[in-house]
């Protein structure tokens, strides 16, 4: 939210809007709306709750980015959704997010607002910046397929039987 207040002062960035999609337990409600007041990001914030598939896509086609900044993550399943729905990513550098996301998003130190705004305001600013990064995803994505993730665990698993009969 920090990073929205900085991007919406830029020229060229005064009307961006973050979509929150996602459940939230009512004290994160309450929490998340008390940084939107203390940032003054009134109406530039949009807790919409969980979306079904068709809102989800509608939002991925309709955004300049996903924001997906965070500390610790698990594999990061919501950046390859937006890059196979031809959204922009920005995400954490040095985290798993970061890896799946490869060279196919902007990466930034989730602590460093400035430097989000700044990932946010190139794409807000410049459609041919956020083509060039959909284009990128779409490519990305097409790595993540249930097909190559089965093979990948079942190569994993005979590594892990050919060590134990070595021993």
């Amino acid at each position: 939210l920090g990073a929205l207040a900085l991007a919406r002062q830029k020229p060229g960035a005064q009307e961006l809007v973050l979509v929150w999609a996602g459940k939230l337990s009512e004290g994160d409600r309450k929490t998340i709306e008390g940084l939107i007041a203390h940032h003054g990001l009134q109406g530039a914030v949009r807790l919409v709750g969980f979306v079904d598939q068709a809102e989800l896509r509608a939002l991925y086609r309709g955004a300049v980015a996903q924001l997906f900044v965070s500390r610790y993550e698990g594999f990061g399943f919501p950046i390859v959704e937006a890059m196979a729905m031809g959204c922009p990513v920005v995400t954490s550098k040095g985290s798993s997010t970061g890896e799946v996301a490869g060279d196919a998003a902007l990466l930034v130190d989730p602590e460093d607002h400035p430097a989000i705004a700044d990932a946010l305001c190139s794409l807000a600013r410049d459609e041919g910046e956020r083509r060039r990064w959909r284009d990128r995803g779409f490519t990305r994505a097409r790595r993540f397929t249930f097909e190559r993730m089965a093979e990948d665990a079942t190569e994993v698993y005979r590594s892990v039987i050919a060590r134990h009969r070595r021993r």
